[in-house]
């Protein structure tokens, strides 16, 4: 069974796991193989979030505190979203993705295109996408999703071949009669 373990420090909007005692998620299919498709959904976190931000346990300052390079990605590379901000109620929510892994900057890569993400799903190193939603206006942001991509194995064609000659077995008289 596949195990990663996330280390939730700093994630806005929600509680927030210690450094020394990370989440650990079990990545598994129905069938009980090891799965690399996990996304994280950080829904019930943004609505518990905002549900503070609204009643004015978390003042509005500290909500909207999208730093001016993540505003900037937003404006620039961002998908607008069709809904409104829900601090602000203004029309101007774009969603950011960003992904981190090996050889890439520490602060990640603004991805601009799904067919970077495509690129990136079939490369053999394993990478995590964060989608980030961003509010040109008041600057509101929050953590969408967390989703894996790479991690494809590269097959080999000729031990393909070979370990299909191997597996087939050759039809004896006995049982072709049956």
């Amino acid at each position: 069974m596949a195990t990663r373990k996330f280390a939730v420090a700093l994630m806005p909007g929600g509680l927030r796991s210690p450094r020394h005692n990370p989440t650990t998620v079990s990545l598994v299919t129905k069938r009980g193989r090891p799965s690399r498709d996990a996304t994280i959904d950080f829904r019930m976190m943004r609505r518990a979030y905002l549900a503070r931000v609204h009643v004015g346990d978390v003042p509005r300052h500290d909500a909207c505190d999208a730093s001016v390079d993540l505003v900037f990605a937003a404006q620039h590379h961002g998908v607008q979203r069709r809904s409104a901000c829900p601090v602000c109620s203004h029309h101007e929510l774009r969603t950011v993705t960003y992904l981190f892994g090996p050889r890439l900057p520490k602060a990640g890569k603004c991805i601009t295109s799904g067919r970077q993400l495509h690129e990136v799903d079939l490369r053999p190193e394993h990478f995590t996408a964060y989608a980030v939603e961003v509010c040109l206006s008041c600057r509101w942001n929050h953590l969408l999703s967390a989703t894996p991509y790479g991690g494809r194995r590269r097959h080999n064609r000729r031990r393909a071949r070979s370990q299909v000659a191997k597996n087939r077995q050759p039809l004896t008289a006995s049982a072709a009669h049956h």
